[in-house]
C-alpha cells in the first residue's frame, strides 16, 4: 500500500494488491454489515455453508499480507536507490516519511471511518461511520485506539524495517544480502515463538493501566503486544515481504525462488502444527490472533506469494504482456488501495441505511438482498476508480501523500500516471533498447 516504482513495474505485488482489496471490500461487507460480526451465527449455519465459506473467512484474516507486499516494495525500492548511487540515510529518510503518513491516516481512519471494533466486549464506533451506523453522533472512545490495525502495522513494521535497514545497509551493506535475510528470518521466528510467552503478562498489565486511566502508555503497548495486529507477533509478516523483496533485487534463478518459497512453507506450516500440540486448537473467535492462526496463514500467504512470483516474475516476456493485460481490472484498485481502504466503510453502510429503509429487518437471512447489497457495494467502487482513473486518481490519499512526499525530496513521482501504471507497466522493446 505504500510505495511506487519509476522503473519496470512488479506485476504480482499490483495484481495481488488489487485482488485483495477488492476482497476487503466484499469481506467486510458481509462480516461487519450483513452479519455484524456475530459469531453466533455460526451455529446456525449449515454445515456444508460453513465448509464453503471457511476459505474465505481464512482470507479474510489476511489484512497483514499488505503489510507484506509494502515490506517487499521498500525493500525493492531502497536497494535499487542504492544501487543507482543514491545516499542511505536520505533514501532511508523518505521511506519513514511514507509510512509516517501512513499511521497518521491510521489515526484519521480509527477516528473517523473504521467500521464498528468490537473489543473486550465492547463496540466502539467512529465518528462517521459510527453515527451512519446508529442514526446519532458517536464519538470515538480512547479505548478504541487499543486495537492495531492493518494501516498502523504496515506504518510501524515500516519504521522498524527501515530503521534496520539503515544498520544493515551501511557502508554498501545492501551488497550482502544473506545476512539482511537471515537477520530478517530470525526476527520473524522469533516474534513468533515469544508472542505465547509476553501476551499473558502484557495482557494483564495492559488492562491494569487501562483501568488507571493510563491509557497513552496503554495503547503503545497494545500495538506491540497485545492489538488485533500487534507488532509482536505480525511483524513476522512483513518481515517475510523482506525476504521476498531481497530475492527480487538478487534477480536469482527460478529453482532459488522456488527451493525457498516451498521450504519456506513448510516449514511454517510445521510450526503451526509445533503449536497446535503445545497449546490446542485456538479460539477462533478471539479478537486477537493465536499464534498457531498467524502461523496457518503466514503458511498460506507465503505459498500464494511463491506461486504469485514464479507465474508473473519468470513468464517469458510475452506471457508478462498477456498478464499485465488481464490484470488490468484488478490492478486498477491497486492503485488506491490505501484510498478505498478507509472510505470502503462509508459506502457500505450507505447501501446497508438505503436496503434497511427498502427492506423488512433484511440482513443477513434475506438472502436476496444479501446478495443485492454485495452487488451494490462493488458496483459503487468499481464506477468510483473508472471515474476517478480518468484524472489519475487526483484527490486521493495516495495523491496526497505523493504531493507531500515530492515536496519533501524535490522529485516527481508518476506512481498515479493511470496511462503509464496501469496500461503500459512494463518497459518495450524500445525503451529497453535505450537504457
Amino acid at each position: 500500500m505504500v510505495g511506487g516504482f519509476t522503473m519496470k513495474r512488479i506485476l504480482y505485488l499490483d495484481t495481488l494488491r488489487g485482488f485483495l482489496i477488492l476482497y476487503v471490500i466484499f469481506i467486510h461487507a458481509v462480516l461487519l454489515v450483513i452479519f455484524q460480526a456475530n459469531y453466533d451465527y455460526i451455529d446456525i449455519l449449515p454445515v456444508w455453508l460453513i465448509v464453503i465459506m471457511f476459505p474465505m473467512l481464512l482470507i479474510a484474516m489476511w489484512g497483514p499480507m499488505f503489510s507484506m507486499m509494502s515490506a517487499t516494495t521498500n525493500t525493492f525500492l531502497v536497494y535499487h536507490q542504492l544501487e543507482k548511487g543514491k545516499n542511505l540515510q536520505k533514501t532511508i529518510f523518505n521511506r519513514i516519511i511514507s509510512y509516517i503518513l501512513v499511521i497518521i491516516i491510521h489515526f484519521i481512519n480509527m477516528f473517523f471511518f473504521i467500521h464498528f471494533i468490537p473489543l473486550d466486549g465492547e463496540i466502539y464506533r467512529s465518528l462517521i461511520c459510527g453515527t451512519l451506523e446508529t442514526g446519532q453522533i458517536t464519538l470515538p472512545s480512547i479505548i478504541m485506539f487499543l486495537n492495531s490495525g492493518t494501516l498502523l502495522l504496515i506504518g510501524l513494521s515500516g519504521l522498524f524495517i527501515n530503521m534496520l535497514l539503515l544498520v544493515l545497509w551501511r557502508n554498501n551493506g545492501h551488497k550482502n544480502l544473506k545476512k539482511t535475510a537471515y537477520v530478517f528470518i530470525s526476527l520473524a521466528i522469533s516474534f513468533l515463538l515469544i508472542r505465547p510467552f509476553v501476551y499473558p503478562l502484557m495482557n494483564t498489565f495492559i488492562l491494569q493501566l487501562v483501568e488507571q486511566n493510563q491509557y497513552i502508555i496503554a495503547i503503545l503497548l497494545s500495538w506491540i503486544f497485545r492489538g488485533q495486529f500487534g507488532l509482536i507477533p505480525m511483524a513476522a509478516v512483513p518481515f517475510f515481504g523482506v525476504i521476498f523483496g531481497l530475492l527480487l533485487v538478487g534477480n536469482v534463478k527460478k529453482q532459488i525462488i522456488m527451493k525457498i518459497g516451498f521450504g519456506a512453507t513448510i516449514g511454517m506450516m510445521l510450526f503451526a502444527l509445533l503449536f497446535l500440540g503445545l497449546f490446542g486448537v485456538p479460539n477462533l473467535t478471539l479478537p486477537y490472533w493465536p499464534v498457531m492462526m498467524v502461523a496457518v496463514n503466514l503458511t498460506i500467504m507465503i505459498l500464494v506469494t511463491t506461486l504469485f512470483i514464479l507465474r508473473y516474475e519468470y513468464s517469458s516476456e510475452k506471457t508478462q504482456q498477456k498478464l499485465a493485460k488481464r490484470s488490468i481490472f484488478l490492478r486498477r484498485f491497486s492503485m488506491i488501495t490505501l484510498t478505498i481502504f478507509v472510505f470502503e466503510s462509508i459506502i457500505a453502510v450507505i447501501w446497508a441505511n438505503i436496503f434497511t429503509f427498502l427492506f423488512d429487518n433484511p440482513f443477513p437471512f434475506n438472502i436476496l438482498a444479501d446478495v443485492l447489497f454485495l452487488f451494490c457495494v462493488l458496483v459503487t467502487w468499481y464506477i468510483i476508480v473508472r471515474v476517478w482513473e480518468k484524472i489519475d486518481f487526483k484527490y486521493s490519499i495516495e495523491w496526497f501523500m505523493m504531493k507531500i512526499i515530492s515536496k519533501i525530496n524535490g522529485k516527481a513521482s508518476h506512481k498515479l500516471d493511470v496511462e503509464t501504471v496501469l496500461y503500459h507497466p512494463l518497459p518495450s522493446n524500445k525503451q529497453k533498447k535505450t537504457k
